[in-house]
């Protein structure tokens, strides 16, 4: 049809007609259109009309709504002002209202939230009228500078041409800061102290440095002895209790250099009108303080070259006397004596011991160690066996002795625990019991042993793992030192605290030996008088491989090529533990048991020795260990020994032992003992053996005592 068309109109006159028709017919179509367009255009005009009506009547609410926030916002200020103002009008009825809430609530719940929550708000309000009340009642800033430069001939050093810079001196409650200026201006390195926000800040605002908000106490208890060259208290002593107050001064005592001065300011009571008025302007005094009492109390607690000076006449110019002066001043020196200082307490925690002293093990450390620093002949610390103890679902520490002793324990004295008690621990940490005892200042220490529970479950009954990553857990919170007896353990605990996120400070102590070869009681058992007797010390557990041992030497007294006279012997030492009954079987049904066999479980000292001295060697079997203290025993016996090859082992015997091999083969032991045997027999151990150093108790004792000393 298209191509009909195309030809038509390619025809020169038909095309044109055909053309000129075809438009023709298509214009009422056309117009069509344009009227369906001039429809359309006209709807759409009025709908914007219609639009344009409601942009407007939006457009007047808009200017209505602006109209009535503006006037809202002018009434919510007038409102505000007006809540302001009634707010300040009854302050003080609204407070009073408040406490007595507070107290109600308090009184019903005794809950010690609550108490800190009035308490904070309490000391805001405090803080700041005590600003104002110094500012009107003991005068401005520049008013205490210029009073304060006549104080500045008591400091001996200050009068020296060049003084050392080195000097430090501590103003104790030291409010705008004024004192501290003075020194800080003459270079000395001086600090402050106050407890009240408000007026520090203005002391910060005049550039001052080293200056905190700080309770007296709390600060003096963190601070090392010999600290200070000068300790100032203006206006202080007055506001504490008595008891307190020597406390205080015991603290001064202690961080002062020896010939360091002291200067205490207070109200002068022998001034009438100061005893009966002015004193009592601050309500916050307590009593006021007869100057020589407090030379007195001064004196006792052995400070010297003690002297009062009356300051601040009632009016200017006039001479100074007792009676008119509205202040004194006490000068003191510091005179560290020899028979001044008081020993600090070494708390010793025996709390499982106490109870039920196992005698082997950790018991035997615990042992050693208390009997070695009652024996050691120092100053430094009062040694106090404590324990303990629950009452009334209460955890504290009760003393071992009661007789003539004191525990309340204070700054500076250590809490040492090297027992171990899984819930005895764990209470008094949960308890708060560690973190009271360090809010006084005294520093706790435990020995860790190990921590081969959580390293190897296996050899353990279960849920001790859990128990002691809950101990390791609970110490490492609360210790301020953690000592370890071997390198290996220590990289143990490091590794354990990383994954715990927790970093302890560790040190590493090994344990000591003191047994002395003395044959004062026999054997009960009668060991045959073979040139070969082997001896394994310590408690029965799965990973001291006694199964092996045991096994190794059935393996030489079945098979032996040995004559008669070497055939070895072998004797155990130690209580049953846990997870071996089977072992226990095998040595009570052992065909060999009291021949060649021994199996002692609970010996005396004197047994213990009996059969190290005896022994022609000793045998360290175990798959893991914290230190392994019958190595060192053997050591101190000048004892062959032949011990599993681990690290521990490498570390405290380095080549003293002969090691077999890592494996629970027999036979790699029993190939070993019996290469042991005939070396023995033609003589042929290694003499330098002889020369291995170890450490004494004593020695070991020493040197946790320099450890503790440094935490001090």
């Amino acid at each position: 049809m298209s191509k009909l068309k195309e030809s038509i109109k390619s025809i020169p006159l038909l095309g044109w007609f055909s053309r000129w028709v075809y438009n023709i017919l298509r214009i009422n179509n056309t117009k069509y259109r344009l009227h369906s367009l001039e429809q359309r255009f006209l709807k759409l005009s009025q709908e914007h009309q219609t639009l344009s009506s409601k942009h407007q009547t939006l457009y007047s609410k808009h200017q209505t709504l602006t109209s009535e926030h503006n006037r809202l916002t002018r009434r919510f200020d007038a409102q505000e002002q007006f809540a302001q103002d009634l707010v300040r009008k009854h302050i003080s009825s609204q407070l009073v209202y408040f406490h007595e809430k507070i107290d109600t609530f308090i009184e019903n719940t005794n809950q010690e939230k609550a108490k800190k929550l009035k308490e904070d708000i309490t000391q805001d309000f405090f803080d700041e009228y005590y600003l104002n009340f110094e500012n009107k009642f003991r005068g401005s800033r520049d008013s205490i500078l210029k009073r304060y430069e006549n104080y500045l001939h008591f400091v001996p050093f200050l009068n020296t041409k060049n003084h050392n810079q080195d000097i430090k001196s501590l103003d104790i409650g030291c409010g705008r800061g004024e004192w501290v200026q003075l020194l800080q201006e003459r270079g000395v390195d001086s600090y402050g102290i106050d407890m009240n926000p408000m007026m520090l800040k203005l002391a910060q605002e005049n550039e001052l440095k080293n200056i905190q908000v700080k309770d007296a106490f709390e600060y003096l208890r963190q601070c090392e002895d010999n600290t200070f060259d000068l300790i100032t208290a203006f206006h202080i002593i007055e506001h504490i209790p008595f008891e307190k107050l020597v406390q205080l001064l015991q603290q001064i005592k202690r961080v002062a250099k020896t010939n360091a001065t002291i200067l205490l300011e207070t109200p002068n009571p022998q001034n009438l009108q100061v005893a009966a008025c002015n004193f009592y302007t601050d309500p916050t005094h307590l009593n006021p303080l007869p100057a020589n009492m407090i030379k007195f109390l001064v004196q006792y607690l052995g400070f010297t070259n003690t002297e009062i000076n009356y300051l601040n006449p009632n009016k200017a110019g006039e001479n100074i006397t007792a009676n008119n002066a509205q202040d004194y001043l006490i000068v003191a020196q510091n005179s560290l004596l020899a028979s001044d200082k008081v020993k600090k307490k070494l708390f010793f925690d025996v709390s499982l011991y106490h109870k039920n002293n196992l005698k082997t093990g950790i018991h035997r450390v615990v042992s050693e160690q208390l009997n070695s620093l009652k024996q050691l002949n120092q100053n430094e610390y009062e040694i106090i066996p404590v324990y303990l103890k629950e009452e009334n679902q209460t955890v504290f520490f009760e003393l071992v002795d009661k007789k003539d002793i004191s525990l309340n324990p204070s700054f500076g004295d250590i809490l040492f625990t090297s027992d171990l008690s899984y819930s005895h621990i764990h209470q008094a940490t949960q308890n708060s019991l560690y973190d009271s005892y360090k809010k006084l200042g005294v520093k706790i220490v435990f020995l860790v042993h190990d921590i081969l529970p959580i390293l190897y479950e296996d050899f353990f009954v279960k849920g001790t793992k859990e128990k002691h990553e809950t101990y390791i857990k609970d110490i490492s919170q609360v210790a301020d030192l953690l000592i370890t007896t071997t390198q290996v353990g220590k990289e143990d605990l490091e590794n354990y605290c990383q994954d715990i996120n927790c970093l302890p400070k560790i040190e590493v102590l090994p344990l000591g030996s003191n047994i002395s070869i003395k044959d004062k009681i026999p054997s009960k058992n009668n060991i045959s008088n073979t040139k070969t007797n082997f001896l394994m010390v310590g408690t029965i557990e799965p990973r001291k491989a006694h199964k092996q041992v045991i096994k190794a030497f059935d393996i030489l007294w079945e098979n032996s090529t040995l004559s008669t006279q070497d055939i070895p012997t072998l004797t155990i030492i130690g209580k049953q533990g846990w997870l071996v009954e089977d072992t226990i079987k095998m040595i009570e049904e052992h065909p060999l048991l009291n021949k060649n066999l021994f199996y002692i479980e609970k010996a005396s000292d004197e047994e213990l020795l009996t059969n190290y001295s005896k022994a022609t060697a000793v045998i360290m079997a175990s798959y893991a260990e914290g230190f392994g203290l019958p190595l060192v025993e053997a050591i101190h016996h000048k004892k062959p020994i032949i011990a599993r090859d681990i690290k521990v082992f490498r570390e405290i015997a380095d080549t003293y032992p002969r090691y077999f091999k890592d494996t629970n083969a027999p036979e790699d032991l029993a190939s070993v003992i019996k290469s042991f045997i005939n070396e023995e027999k033609n003589k042929e151990t290694n003499t330098k053996k002889q020369t291995y150093k170890y450490l004494t108790w004593k020695q070991h004792t020493k040197q946790l005592l320099d450890i503790l000393k440094k935490l001090s």
